[in-house]
């Protein structure tokens, strides 16, 4: 029997080095530069992306609103025909006007935050089908769309504003109504003109504060600005009915002054619609203003929809003349700003007068600041509104 060779003597070094594991090799030069490369050949890609994004959004931003121009200047075919200065017909009109109120209830979608894809196929459906039949009761209901829909993206496509800034979203608003009015003159419904301005206001407002109220939730706001809202409210509402009233029955001034004064600008002053200049514009100016400082704004704002759903019906009626109306446009908007500009002035005073001024050494007013600042509860602050096209609702 062979017997077991003895025991080796123990070698620690030989077992460690045969337990560890073998020495990475050095790192190839080529490799590491060939990986930094690629680094950074993703980081200039994604680089390159961004403003091809941005290019393909503004892009198709230009090409909605050419669209949206063609369809205004289409649907202002009717009314130039009316007044002598070129005659294409009534089904070209009839069309833009119909495009251009499809894409302003696509705008408007996307301004309050409803889904833009689902409001757009039922109205574009409905439109097709109102040009397929022209019956006058469906003109009619596409002349209310078309007003309500550019009444209340007037005021909702504004932004917050600062000072003589809330001049530029008078005139953004200004501008919105007008191009609705000229939406509406499109279609050549027979309209009955107290009716159809009656509804509009009525349907633009109740939207505009419901807006306003999921905007501001009035269970939020302090008892004062309740009661205010109240009285704002009825005073508005009778302001419009004794002003539709009176323009019912007919002018308190005799035609031989408006007749010898129809080229002047008492003939102007006398075109000019009393709820737009006093109620609607001023509301308007003096919301954007407010919206800067606490969401309550909007209740203003919500107002605001009284002048801009009166400027869309100006051109509905029959033998509107669009000189007379555009000029008792222009100047309803110069008094409103004006009057909203001074209703935001005389605040701005009232505030400074029961805070106080500031404390020493803070940027904050002392005294009653503090409960003027809190006065909102619950009202948080809005966040910029970085655009204006930006959702006000969250999806």
């Amino acid at each position: 029997m062979e017997e077991p060779p003895p025991d080796a003597s123990p070698d620690p070094v030989g077992a460690a080095a045969r337990l560890a594991p073998p020495l990475a090799a050095p790192p190839d030069p080529s490799t590491a530069d060939a990986a930094v490369a690629a680094t950074r050949g993703r980081s200039a890609s994604r680089r390159r992306g961004i403003p091809s994004a941005r290019l393909t959004s503004r892009a198709a931003t230009c090409l909605a609103l050419l669209a949206w121009a063609v369809a205004v200047v289409l649907a202002l075919g009717q009314a130039a025909g009316a007044n002598g200065w070129w005659h294409i017909g009534t089904v070209a009109p009839r069309c833009g006007a119909a495009a251009a109120t499809w894409l302003g209830l696509l705008l408007l979608a996307r301004r309050v935050g409803v889904p833009v894809v689902v409001v757009g196929v039922y109205t574009g459906l409905a439109l097709a089908l109102a040009m397929a039949f022209p019956a006058g009761w469906v003109l009619s209901a596409a002349s209310v769309a078309a007003a309500s829909t550019y009444g209340l993206l007037a005021v909702v496509i504004t932004r917050a504003a600062h000072g003589l800034w809330c001049v530029r979203e008078a005139l953004v608003a200004g501008f919105v109504a007008v191009a609705g009015a000229v939406v509406v003159s499109g279609f050549d419904a027979t309209l009955q003109a107290f009716r159809f301005r009656a509804l509009v206001l009525l349907l633009c407002l109740v939207a505009a504060l419901a807006l306003a109220n999921r905007l501001s939730p009035w269970r939020g706001l302090s008892r004062p600005a309740r009661v205010a809202g109240v009285v704002a409210a009825v005073a508005s509402l009778a302001f419009v009915g004794i002003v539709q009233g009176v323009l019912r029955v007919g002018q308190p001034v005799g035609p031989d002054l408006v007749a010898g004064a129809r080229d002047g600008v008492v003939h102007i002053w006398l075109g000019l619609r009393p709820v737009e200049a006093f109620v609607g514009i001023p509301a308007l100016v003096w919301g954007a203003a407010r919206r800067s400082r606490d969401a309550r704004g909007w209740w203003l704002s919500a107002y605001g929809v009284l002048g801009t759903a009166g400027i869309t019906t100006s051109l509905g009626h029959a033998g509107a003349a669009v000189g007379d109306s555009m000029a008792a446009t222009g100047v309803g908007l110069a008094v409103g700003t004006l009057l909203g500009l001074g209703a935001v002035a005389v605040e701005a005073a009232v505030v400074r007068r029961r805070v106080g001024p500031p404390a020493s050494g803070s940027l904050e007013p002392a005294g009653r600041l503090s409960a003027a600042a809190s006065d909102a509860g619950s009202v948080a602050r809005p966040a910029p509104e970085e655009s204006r096209t930006a959702p006000l609702l969250p999806s």
